[in-house]
């Protein structure tokens, strides 16, 4: 694994931290970085080579298509003419805070809502009250209605059932 050869990737910077609309690219630069290095030598290797001694930047290696690559001793090799560019910005640099939107009541509006609120669901339990009389009256009828015509149909069959007498044992010898 320590003979392996290291990867040689090139890479262009593009500063866009300096707060103006233009951005500083430099020259295409090479750096060597060997497979079983880690994330912070090949930062470190980096920062040597285009001169970065701040360390509240953020890079970001993106390819010839603009996708972001992981900074690693993984990064694939790529030729001169097709180099990785580096972006180099400051941190929560696109971030673009918005004016506040939450409208805070005051505590007089706040209480007078609430006790709005409470009046209307009192006013809607009244009307609810004067219906329910009616509404448990129609439902008792219903169910005695119910039962009514269940206790005729019991009565029917009791009186038809009452007619029959047991005559003994069968008529004819059974074959068996």
């Amino acid at each position: 694994m320590a003979d392996e050869k290291p990867n040689k990737i090139w890479i262009e910077s593009k500063r866009l931290n300096f707060g103006d609309e233009t951005s500083a690219i430099s020259s295409v630069e090479c750096i060597e970085v060997r497979p079983e290095s880690q994330r912070k030598d090949v930062l470190n290797q980096i920062k040597e080579e285009f001169d970065i001694n701040v360390d509240d930047k953020v890079l970001k290696l993106r390819n010839h298509r603009g996708s972001l690559i992981p900074i690693n001793g993984n990064v694939p090799v790529n030729s001169k003419s097709m180099p990785y560019i580096l972006e180099i910005t400051s941190r929560h640099q696109n971030v673009i805070p918005k004016p506040k939107s939450v409208k805070l009541l005051s505590y007089d509006e706040t209480v007078k809502k609430k006790i709005q609120d409470i009046i209307d669901r009192i006013d809607r339990l009244e009307v609810a009250a004067l219906q329910l009389t009616a509404r448990r009256n129609n439902r008792i009828e219903k169910e005695m209605k119910e039962l009514d015509g269940m206790l005729e149909f019991l009565n029917k069959r009791l009186t038809e059932a009452n007619g029959t007498k047991w005559k003994g044992m069968f008529k004819k010898n059974p074959l068996w």
